[in-house]
């Protein structure tokens, strides 16, 4: 097992129940590659007595990145669960096949740089599925988008001819202006609306 630490992925446990329906509960293997790399660097507490390990390590954690039973497929860890689904190379590749749909309907936006930054960036991949599934993306007001970009930040290097393209530094910052989820609620209020958690990063008001 400490051999091939590093080709494990990924574990899972088959559950079954008294009704005998099957889950499989699943989690990656960053935990467990890590515990079996530290022998010689992991102590024990024995009778007030610091000990250390000289064997390797195995363990198991006790909760999942995720769930699936026959219906459903419940994520507790989404990034994990990402990983190993290799859901990031999917979304890519659908990222790409959304980007013509989105320019069409977003005539007055030029999208011809984010292509180069799906395979880098998952949550750009993301934004881009999200936002393609918009039903009312041809109704998106340039007025409107454009304001809510300006307060975010968001700058242009043309003067939107053909089409107004974004500096490279902001083309994250446009795509989560585009998703509508973000600013629907600017009727409410003529401040810029925060989009990212405060946790992460100060946003301008």
């Amino acid at each position: 097992m400490i051999d091939h630490a590093n080709n494990v992925d990924y574990y899972f446990v088959i559950f079954h129940d008294s009704h005998k329906r099957k889950s499989i509960g699943l989690r990656r293997a960053a935990q467990l590659k890590a515990t079996l790399k530290a022998r010689n660097r992991l102590m024990q507490l024995i009778d007030d007595t610091m000990i250390l390990i000289e064997h390797p390590v195995f363990r198991l954690d006790n909760s999942f990145d995720g769930l699936v039973c026959e219906n459903n497929i419940y994520f507790a860890n989404f990034l994990g669960m990402e990983y190993i689904a290799n859901i990031t190379d999917k979304v890519a590749k659908a990222a790409k096949q959304k980007i013509p749909i989105i320019s069409e309907k977003v005539s007055f936006l030029d999208f011809s740089g984010f292509v180069d930054d799906i395979e880098k960036h998952p949550r750009t991949a993301r934004l881009l599925v999200a936002i393609s599934n918009r039903q009312n993306l041809d109704k998106y007001d340039q007025a409107e988008i454009l304001r809510q970009a300006a307060a975010q930040g968001v700058g242009f290097t043309n003067e939107g001819e053909p089409r107004l393209k974004c500096r490279v530094v902001d083309k994250h910052k446009l795509l989560e202006v585009l998703d509508d989820r973000r600013w629907i609620s600017r009727n409410a209020t003529d401040a810029a609306i925060p989009y990212r958690a405060s946790s992460r990063q100060k946003t301008k008001q």
